[in-house]
């Protein structure tokens, strides 16, 4: 899935696992964190890619239940072997069956 802004061509990927989707973000973001609040992080090839993609990841994870997985976060892994969702006010208010999935919308080069 293409989630540019760290670099133009960076790519994640997300693995369904029945309602689930563990969405392995690389470089997307350093941590959850800084991706529920937007905060650019680091060094990023292009910033309005880069604050669009994060847009894009939590608009994603409001959707459907998510484990966000960037790749420099040290908490990722607890929230691998102790499933847990990604928290967004959508996610928080949504009953127990999930929303159809925004991969479409995601997967397209965000724009702005």
């Amino acid at each position: 899935m293409a989630t540019p802004g760290h670099t133009p061509d960076h790519l994640s990927v997300i693995v369904e696992d029945d309602e689930t989707a563990i969405f392995l973000a690389g470089d997307a973001s350093y941590s959850e964190a800084t991706m529920l609040t937007g905060q650019i992080d680091g060094v990023g090839a292009d910033e309005t890619a880069l604050s669009a993609t994060l847009a894009a990841i939590r608009a994603f994870a409001a959707s459907r239940p998510t484990i966000y997985l960037p790749a420099h976060d040290p908490e990722a892994p607890n929230r691998l072997v102790a499933p847990r969702a990604t928290p967004t006010p959508a996610s928080r208010a949504r009953s127990v069956a999930p929303a159809p999935s925004s991969q479409a919308t995601l997967g397209s080069s965000p724009t702005t």
